[in-house]
């Protein structure tokens, strides 16, 4: 059975009620064409439960209107002087300040909390520049659909700024609104929350909390979470996918009920985007997995292993097969994991190293049973393309500074080539290599000099280091010395080679 738990924002398990609203709406009390008690009827009419009004700059005092049924809570967007945040519940007027962390800030200490909204608006399509929306601290969510950015410039989905806060930063909810200004566009989204009772106070605990879906027409019914598994029925929904980390499809399901099995899910996280008819749909908010294989991989890239180079004072014979009796007294490296699952089987892959004469020297073993279906299409050096042969990939970051560093490929035929991301060296590494096959194995020696690089070799020295084995043969695989995340390309993560 799977250790793998579900902690979902939203589970309709937990008593409760669905409640609809709009948090984002505007009257002639600042930029909209319409009086307020005309907006409040208007939803209304709609069916919607509750309404936030939120006009610019201003926090003004309906409690002289007719409610007509709607639970009405103040809201504020916070335009002047930057990026516009919004105010949700807000109690006190927070001023525009520059700083738009001051203007979050004082938003959570003094009046409601903090929505970022239509982030990819305007013509740039970065109202929000993701630099900033990354840098921002303790706001609530962001607007994922915005109605009114579907006839101005720009994007009216904030999907991609999402996915990317949701990998790199953490949990922020995804919101859904019209951003209404007259009546033309009123109720073309709306959140509906999942609240312990039909109060302001009710709705807006679910809004913070995330117990709620963001919806432009299709309408979830039940929302479940049970152990390792995620059930959702809608009422009319054609197709229903679960999306993971930076936005990678997991899994769809035609029709209009889900039930997903987490328990061999890489991602930490998972959201669903429900499909309807025309352009309805609807978005959950993200269900962290607990327990599950990510947390594995996070442990693989927190490890940075270490593999200790010997120095040796004569230069091993370099034949491909590793048969010099110098590396007998030599101790491999682990063998590789797998990129991507860290239950899958692997064929077997290790390295030896040794350091002379100011050369590394790598001898690299492949266990491959077809060794007759190899891919071996490049047939020069310097090709770009050695990659994707068979293939083995070594990563060395020269300052151990997890930024500058080099890549050299090598293919099963023994080609190679390298390209620099050193910022400080330019100089190309001189490569000898050598490559054999033994009884289910591919072997490959290789020599890289290090002489003409100004670097010093202090016993101890440490270098960043990454070596992956590509395998054509079949479904594509990589498997590697030590887990990097989602690129290879990311010298922050390498393991540490100390000669």
């Amino acid at each position: 059975m799977s250790n793998t738990i579900l902690k979902s924002p939203l589970n309709t398990t937990d008593s409760g009620t669905w409640l609809r609203g709009n948090l984002h709406t505007h009257t002639t009390i600042s930029d909209g064409a319409e009086n307020p008690q005309t907006m409040i009827q208007s939803y209304a009419d709609l069916g919607h439960d509750f309404l936030f009004i939120s006009d610019h700059d201003s926090l003004a005092d309906y409690s002289n209107l007719d409610p007509c049924g709607l639970i009405l809570i103040k809201g504020n967007e916070v335009t002047a002087s930057g990026p516009h945040i919004l105010d949700v519940g807000a109690k006190v007027l927070v001023p525009a300040t520059p700083d738009r962390q001051t203007v979050i800030n004082q938003i959570n200490t003094e009046s409601g909390f903090a929505v970022l909204n239509h982030p990819n608006n305007t013509f740039s399509q970065n109202h929000y520049p993701y630099e900033l929306m990354l840098e921002l601290k303790d706001y609530t969510g962001i607007e994922i659909f915005n109605a009114k950015a579907l006839s101005s410039a720009g994007s009216h989905l904030g999907l991609n700024r999402w996915d990317r806060l949701l990998a790199e930063k953490g949990m922020v909810w995804g919101f859904a609104n019209d951003d209404s200004h007259d009546l033309s566009i009123v109720g073309s989204a709306w959140n509906v929350v999942w609240a312990k009772d039909k109060s302001g106070d009710a709705i807006l605990e679910a809004l913070k909390n995330g117990s709620f879906y963001a919806s432009t027409g299709v309408e979830i019914i039940q929302l479940e979470v049970k152990n390792s598994k995620v059930h959702v029925v809608t009422a009319n929904a054609d197709k229903i996918i679960v999306v993971g980390k930076y936005g990678k499809r997991l899994f769809e399901s035609n029709g209009h009920e889900l039930i997903f099995d987490t328990s061999e899910c890489l991602s930490p996280y998972l959201r669903i985007e429900c499909y309807g008819s025309g352009e309805k749909m609807a978005w959950t908010q993200p269900i962290q997995i607990a327990n599950g294989l990510s947390n594995i991989l996070q442990d693989n890239l927190n490890e940075n292993p270490t593999y200790s180079v010997s120095r040796v004072e004569i230069e091993p014979n370099m034949t491909g097969k590793t048969v010099d009796p110098l590396w007998d007294s030599i101790q491999p490296s682990r063998d590789f994991m797998s990129a991507s699952n860290p239950k899958a089987q692997t064929m077997q892959t290790n390295f030896k190293a040794v350091f002379a004469q100011e050369k590394l020297f790598l001898s690299i073993y492949c266990e491959e049973p077809e060794l007759d279906k190899l891919r071996m299409n490049v047939k020069d050096n310097g090709n770009p393309k050695t990659w994707t042969d068979d293939s083995v990939e070594i990563f060395l970051d020269l300052d151990h500074t997890g930024k500058d560093y080099f890549q050299i490929m090598l293919n099963a035929a023994g080609y190679y080539a390298c390209s620099s991301f050193d910022s400080k060296r330019k100089e190309p590494l001189i490569i000898k290599t050598k490559v054999a096959r033994e009884e289910n194995a591919w072997t490959l020696e290789i020599s890289i000099s290090l002489a003409n690089l100004g670097l010093h070799f202090p016993l101890g020295k440490e270098f960043g280091f990454h070596i992956v084995r590509n395998r054509k043969i079949g479904l594509f695989t990589s498997s590697l010395w030590t887990y990097v995340g989602e690129s290879n390309h990311s010298p922050r993560f390498y393991g540490t080679l100390t000669i």
